[in-house]
């Protein structure tokens, strides 16, 4: 080629966007879970090295039971926190709130010294995994990279690594084996 040309034919590039395919890759390889799980450890003043139980819960879906994990870690599974520990699992287990999952975390926030807004991102974007919502977790994973760059570096990063070079849609064959409930959102 001459050098005006730039590129070539017939080989992708890597798209460092936060868009569906990118957002997929990245949850279908446990790296977006693990970042929030680690951005939330951070934050908590946890050492994020040692969240693998809450993050596995994440993973899983059982987004009480890991927040559980977070509130023991931090050292304020108290008596005093029962009631609003008991609040904070009502609406995470409600699944006919749509947004039961984000309010229940931001719930928690005062406990775990957790940003809000933070909290809100991770429960909307949990809350679009449980209901299949692709749109919604796309919109809700792109809003927690500017708080931190580990998610941003999960989805853009290694998440664009796994999507590949540019080729066609990724779809739903990109979440593999993750617990993503698509059949509910039918």
């Amino acid at each position: 080629g001459s050098s005006t040309e730039t590129g070539s034919e017939d080989v992708g590039t890597i798209d460092n966007a936060i868009n569906e395919n990118n957002v997929l890759a990245s949850l279908s390889s446990g790296d977006l879970i693990l970042s929030m799980s680690q951005t939330v450890a951070d934050q908590a003043g946890i050492d994020p090295n040692k969240i693998g139980g809450a993050n596995r819960f994440w993973a899983d879906g059982n987004y009480g039971q890991g927040l559980l994990q977070f509130i023991d870690a931090a050292g304020q599974n108290t008596s005093d926190n029962q009631t609003l520990i008991a609040d904070a699992l009502s609406l995470i287990d409600d699944r006919s709130n749509p947004n039961g999952i984000a309010a229940g975390l931001v719930l928690a926030s005062n406990i775990l010294g957790v940003n809000e807004n933070i909290l809100t991102g991770i429960g909307n974007a949990f809350g679009a995994i449980r209901s299949g919502n692709i749109p919604n977790l796309v919109s809700a994973a792109g809003s927690l990279p500017s708080i931190n760059p580990r998610i941003l570096s999960a989805i853009a990063g290694r998440g664009a690594a796994l999507a590949g070079p540019l080729s066609g849609g990724l779809g739903l064959g990109a979440l593999g084996g993750m617990n993503f409930d698509i059949a509910s959102s039918l």
